[in-house]
């Protein structure tokens, strides 16, 4: 392997090829060819491309960076045209030669993830060093697995807890110990979610366009479906990106244009029509914006441009009053309708009360799932913990919330609070609906909080407080 290793470090191409890895231009490969495998319906062969790349990323980098962009990106490439539920209900996923790569493809993948660490020493030399949450990682994985133990337990149950502790906790350990931590790689990350965001903007246009979302002036949200999500999927992950804007507006030279990326975020929110994603990315947005004026680069211009706009868009409100009222009278029209919402919380309280240990499973949850084997949802983080795990995993995952915010609210930096907005946003869109529970949220949460912990431990390395306040020692900083 020594001499693997010196071949990837010491070859000029593919020094070259590593450093294009770490550009801006990789992302936004992965967002172009998305975007098109999104509208043509060929997602079975650029798939096959994102593989080989992110694969050949593994074994030629000594870390995970090249894993962010594929990662983050690759659910977003599912096309509208093939989707196994709404609108399309297609069996293309499940046919069998799409099934054959697929299999293909996970191979591929976890082969050069072994690869990965046996050519570049992976993490091991991490390994010795725990994780800050361990104690409360392994409550929470413990109360996810034993969901519905004393009800009528179901082999899936178990299963779907499996799945999300290696979602929530799994892949936080692979970011912890396989990204290093300095700013660039922050603003990698970040970078990587600007790409994410004209991705998705790409793909609300097409579906405004090519699906009659927008008929006679008035908007109706329930043409507003992607294949792999619906509307308040997509501006739930809005919201959740626009901190990560800002963090490049106040910490890069040309910031100015991430701010207008993080208003452009919000706008598409708007569009989709979601209202919690109205809602949260609202609440997001003064705190960004707040923080924006008052620290990092910039701030004089931020301020002149708040105000600006500001006066824009009062203006054009009274000048376009009645345009707009009816644009969105669909959505107005709902006003604060829960939309079935307290009756399923209802009736997920119930399930708790008759199974109040470790709760009903996750089948036991009172909604049908749209996506087949998948179980439904409480549209509510904490009340799906209560219903499904009961109040031992309940209890798991409120104090694995509170060592989570105590991490980041301590001694607080300016990539930690970016970060922690990134993850403020998408738990407040999950309380009015499920993103922590898909299966591709966890990505961006889980990157997020591993850079919480590292920052962390750089911040209490930098004030001496490090081996006393941790009992470990502090992780290498790469």
């Amino acid at each position: 392997m020594e001499r693997i290793r010196s071949f990837f470090s010491e070859n000029a191409a593919v020094g070259k090829l590593r450093a294009w890895m770490l550009t801006p231009a990789y992302p936004a490969f992965f967002a172009v060819f998305a975007l098109l495998s999104y509208c043509t319906g060929t997602e079975v062969y650029i798939g096959a491309m994102f593989v080989l790349v992110g694969c050949t990323g593994l074994l030629i980098c000594k870390d995970l960076r090249p894993m962010i962009a594929p990662l983050l990106t690759f659910v977003f490439a599912l096309s509208i045209h093939n989707a196994p539920q709404l609108p399309t209900h297609s069996d293309y996923y499940y046919s069998t030669p799409v099934l054959v790569v697929t299999a293909i493809a996970a191979a591929l993948i976890a082969v050069s993830l072994v690869l990965h660490f046996v050519i570049w020493q992976g993490a091991a030399i991490y390994y010795r060093h725990r994780p800050m949450l361990w104690h409360v990682c392994i409550a929470l994985a413990l109360g996810l697995l034993l969901n519905g133990v004393f009800a009528e337990w179901r082999f899936t149950d178990t299963l779907y807890g499996a799945a999300q502790a290696a979602l929530w906790i799994l892949f936080y350990l692979l970011f912890l110990y396989g990204l290093p931590y300095d700013k660039k790689t922050v603003e990698h990350f970040c970078i990587c979610c600007f790409f994410i965001i004209l991705l998705l903007a790409g793909e609300l246009i097409y579906i405004y366009l090519h699906h009659g979302v927008a008929a006679n002036g008035i908007i109706r949200k329930y043409l507003i479906l992607f294949g792999w999500g619906v509307h308040n999927n997509l501006g739930g992950i809005m919201v959740w990106l626009i901190p990560a804007m800002f963090y490049l507006a106040a910490t890069r030279k040309n910031g100015w244009f991430y701010f207008l990326a993080a208003i452009g975020a919000y706008v598409c929110a708007i569009f989709t029509m979601s209202r919690s994603a109205m809602l949260v990315g609202g609440a997001v947005m003064l705190i960004c914006l707040i923080s924006v004026c008052i620290k990092g680069n910039n701030k004089g211009l931020y301020r002149s441009f708040l105000c600006v706009m500001g006066a824009v868009f009062v203006i054009a409100v009274f000048a376009f009053w009645r345009e707009l009222a009816q644009l969105f009278s669909f959505t107005l029209s709902q006003g604060f309708e829960d939309s079935g919402r307290l009756s399923i919380w209802r009736n997920s309280i119930k399930v708790f009360a008759e199974h109040p240990i470790f709760g009903g499973g996750f089948h036991a949850v009172p909604f049908e799932s749209w996506a087949g084997d998948v179980p439904g949802h409480c549209h509510n983080t904490v009340i799906e913990m209560l219903c499904a795990c009961g109040a031992v995993g309940c209890l798991a995952y409120l104090v694995y919330r509170a060592a989570t915010v105590r991490m980041f609210v301590r001694y607080m930096t300016l990539e930690r609070f970016y970060m922690g907005m990134v993850i403020v946003g998408l738990l407040g869109v999950s309380l009015l609906d499920n993103h922590l529970f898909n299966y591709y949220p966890p990505f961006f949460y889980t990157i997020a909080l591993a850079f919480g912990e590292r920052d962390y431990r750089v911040t209490l390395d930098t004030l001496g407080q490090g081996d006393r306040l941790l009992g470990v020692a502090a992780l290498p900083r790469q």
